[in-house]
């Protein structure tokens, strides 16, 4: 969830000594997300809650882009479970196909979902694609078949 617009209250941010809206958009929306899974942290149905937070792209270009582009960045996917509340992190090979099933996983269910793998129990296919791709798809990785529009 990014806004496209940043409201009259968020708090502006300055790069280069000029005002940057990509930068203010992220930091409002990150302000909305923490209170929003705070207001869900504090409800009594948290211990039956699994929250999943996830980006599926690191950014577009916009204002912010130039400084983005200079810092080491990964996609963000974390997990905040009610009825286990200690942290972990897994510094594991995985991409976003992977995180249906984690969650999968997570909620009992089998540890894989198409390509994807759960990052708790199963090894990503992130490094299989290409050939995947070429025996099932006859396809080399990269290629992307023209879009036909009716």
């Amino acid at each position: 969830m990014v806004l496209s617009r940043v409201p009259v209250t968020a708090k502006k941010y300055d790069f280069d000594g000029k005002p940057n809206q990509s930068f203010s958009a992220v930091s409002c929306s990150q302000e909305n997300i923490a209170t929003f899974i705070n207001k869900i942290k504090a409800s009594p149905w948290f211990k039956d809650t699994v929250i999943v937070v996830s980006s599926d792209h690191l950014a577009m270009n916009n204002t912010a882009w130039k400084y983005l582009n200079k810092q080491d960045r990964n996609n963000l996917f974390f997990v905040i479970r009610g009825d286990k509340p200690q942290q972990e992190t897994l510094a594991v090979k995985r991409n976003t196909m992977d995180n249906g099933a984690t969650v999968l996983d997570i909620l009992g269910g089998d540890n894989y979902l198409g390509l994807g793998r759960s990052s708790l129990s199963g090894q990503s296919n992130v490094g299989n694609l290409p050939q995947y791709q070429r025996e099932n798809i006859g396809v080399e990785a990269g290629y992307h078949p023209p879009v036909e529009i009716p």
